[in-house]
């Protein structure tokens, strides 16, 4: 699944049974874990009537930086120079340029992503009797207490003791020591709970400034 496929489906060039039937195996697995595909929600639950869907919900703040940790670049820079895209591979192209799925916030790296967060947090917002939330917060307060609900609110038994694997780092950890105002400085704090105020309120995300 790429920018090859997700951009041209969205904008109707291509068929949503197209990105099913490039990735009939991974399709075939019990869970598929893609963030991109929740902005396909309707074709998914159009093509797959009986599965059972779980929304993983973050702090936007906390959101963003991660990204931008994955992606070393930090966040309080006035503008992206090209350099920066050109060090980002095509799946974290997705996520600072969402004019392909709608995305109008603003050209600015942090309104795109902060756009991202609303699009996507919208998505659970519209269709939350079809979804099982579970916030990232939930999550760290007791990780296995969270994934063992969340089995059971999908229809899976828990079979295994996971408590040593819940701590296992599959990918590289992003860097949270800084406060939020200290990652991003005031402007670009601002321009995200700005866009993201009233869903952050929603769903209990109090603002910071």
């Amino acid at each position: 699944m790429g920018r090859q496929t997700y951009v041209p489906i969205k904008n109707g060039a291509l068929p949503f049974r197209l990105l099913i039937r490039r990735n009939r195996f991974d399709f075939s697995r019990d869970i598929v874990k893609e963030p991109n595909l929740t902005l396909f929600f309707d074709e998914l639950a159009a093509h797959f009537p009986q599965a059972r869907f779980a929304f993983v919900l973050r702090d936007p703040r906390d959101n963003i930086r991660s990204q931008l940790n994955r992606m070393r670049i930090a966040g309080n820079l006035p503008c992206l120079e090209p350099g920066h895209s050109k060090c980002v591979d095509a799946g974290f192209a997705l996520l600072l340029d969402g004019r392909w799925c709608g995305i109008d916030t603003g050209n600015h790296y942090i309104e795109q992503l902060a756009g991202r967060w609303v699009a996507i947090a919208d998505v659970y917002a519209k269709n939350y009797q079809r979804m099982h939330l579970i916030q990232y917060e939930q999550f760290l307060n007791n990780k296995v207490e969270a994934i063992e609900q969340l089995a059971l609110q999908l229809g899976v038994r828990p079979i295994h003791n996971i408590n040593d694997k819940v701590d296992i780092q599959f990918q590289e950890k992003g860097d949270n020591s800084a406060s939020w105002i200290d990652f991003y400085g005031h402007e670009n704090l601002s321009r995200i709970e700005h866009i993201c105020a009233p869903l952050m309120q929603k769903f209990g995300y109090e603002r910071s400034i």
